[in-house]
């Protein structure tokens, strides 16, 4: 295959697939099938390609119980399967997997999106520029009215009353108004 070339690793055909990641211990690419309640699973040459979680027959049991996603197949980091993604130790893996089963309605994810609506916490990564950080704040508002907790609802306010950003303030304010009612 020459560099110009481009082929396709899977045709999923999912509607809204979206928070893909890499996984390093089980050497695959993982990402949400929203729609499909999935979370499929595209492993390197030698490990098959499936969809690991029927997600409201056993799914919906490991991530309550466990804060974990359990893979059923391909996984190869010699844990029995389990990938303990809102623990892990890389931060986008953790936001990913967040955001991710926020909008498949999981309130495990709660703790992870709170921390993504603080700007001094997202300060201490480097690697994020003010754009960057402002684009990470947004999505977790957005995200945050979804699964609509008490929980947000201080770290909305400060953001629609003091956030640096017009814009983080102006989302912040829709997402008080939408979720909680609340006119700032």
């Amino acid at each position: 295959m020459s560099s110009k070339d481009v082929s396709t690793a899977l045709t999923c055909k999912n509607k809204l697939g979206e928070s893909c990641f890499w996984d390093p211990r089980s050497s695959s690419l993982i990402w949400t099938d929203i729609e499909g309640k999935k979370i499929p699973l595209l492993g390197v040459p030698g490990n098959p390609v499936s969809a690991m979680i029927a997600f409201e027959k056993f799914g919906r049991y490991a991530i309550d119980k466990m804060n974990t996603i359990f893979l059923t197949d391909g996984c190869s980091d010699g844990n029995n399967g389990k990938i303990e993604l809102l623990e892990d130790n890389e931060p986008n893996i953790r936001w990913d997997s967040a955001i991710a089963l926020a909008k498949m309605g999981e309130k495990t994810s709660i703790p992870i999106i709170e921390n993504l609506m603080d700007r001094q916490y997202l300060m201490t990564f480097p690697e994020l520029d003010y754009k960057e950080i402002d684009k990470v704040i947004m999505t977790a508002i957005e995200t945050s009215t979804l699964i609509v907790d008490s929980t947000f609802e201080p770290s909305l306010i400060e953001l629609a009353k003091n956030d640096q950003s017009l814009t983080v303030r102006d989302l912040a304010i829709k997402a008080l108004k939408k979720s909680y009612d609340r006119t700032i």
